[in-house]
């Protein structure tokens, strides 16, 4: 009897525990981006120590991507899981997919390089996807074709830029392959945009 009392006491301990934890971890969350490092000023700053002008400007077009990559990708899962309409969960399984494979190439092209490439989201990337997770039903539909749309056209400008300016062959080349990706992307963006708009 007192050993089943001692084990049903460590029950109510571990359950407890684990459940203040949990509590712990939720409110943790919010607070992720300010006190975890920036792993994509971390990476930049590798990069600055390690290059001089104008192959500082090519690595940190580079980080800048691999930043834009990690954020359309945790956001594209986002919006699979949260999305009200199929658009919605359709466009962000693209920008998985294609995201991530964009990634994966621009990993290889900096290796290549011995650019120091980010181990993850930056900060500001974790900010916004806490926001976005915050949103509900249509408001988060509206708000996650909106910032597609934005951040695509955002991007095309980048990519226009590198792929006129950047000093390296292979990233200005990468860099101008992309676009039409980009543009695709914009335009899937776009009509989900007015899908949603018209729902509302």
């Amino acid at each position: 009897k007192i050993m089943k009392k001692i084990i049903r006491n460590l029950g109510y301990v571990v359950v407890f525990a684990w459940t203040f934890s949990a509590c712990s971890n939720e409110n943790k969350q919010n607070d992720a981006a300010e006190n975890k490092p920036d792993l994509n000023e971390s990476a930049e700053e590798v990069n600055d120590k390690k290059f001089d002008n104008p192959s500082e400007a090519d690595a940190k077009f580079v980080t800048e991507v691999a930043d834009i990559n990690y954020a359309e990708i945790k956001l594209g899962e986002l919006a699979q899981a949260k999305g009200m309409t199929n658009d919605v969960k359709e466009l962000g399984k693209m920008m998985v997919t294609e995201h991530t494979k964009a990634n994966s190439d621009l990993m290889a092209l900096a290796q290549k390089k011995s650019i120091t490439f980010p181990e993850g989201p930056s900060n500001d990337a974790i900010s916004t996807y806490n926001s976005m997770n915050d949103l509900k039903g249509d408001d988060f539909d509206k708000k996650y074709c909106d910032k597609m749309v934005s951040g695509h056209k955002d991007a095309i400008d980048k990519f226009e830029k590198a792929a006129a300016d950047c000093q390296d062959a292979d990233i200005k080349t990468w860099a101008s392959s992309m676009l039409p990706a980009l543009r695709m992307h914009l335009d899937h963006s776009q009509k989900c945009e007015e899908m949603v708009k018209k729902m509302n």
